[in-house]
């Protein structure tokens, strides 16, 4: 399993979802995307722990996390 998450974020607009997996030399490369909010966002202010979650066969190795951000528009 894949799971990758940003830990406690400061309020209820975050996501995260995996966009891609690949081989890498001795492992995986994973390409993971989170989503804050942007200016325009009125967001609750619930602690939350956004997670995605990729079911893979059994590997050996490493797994490489690479991480981007995005910033998402509301108006």
């Amino acid at each position: 399993l894949l799971l990758p998450s940003p830990g406690t974020p400061p309020d209820g607009c975050y996501s995260i979802r995996i966009l891609a997996v690949g081989e890498a030399d001795q492992g995986l490369r994973a390409e993971d995307e989170e989503s804050v909010a942007g200016a325009d966002c009125v967001c609750g202010a619930a602690l939350t722990r956004p997670v995605h979650i990729v079911r893979l066969p059994r590997r050996s190795g490493p797994v490489d996390f690479v991480d981007r951000t995005s910033t998402k528009r509301c108006s």
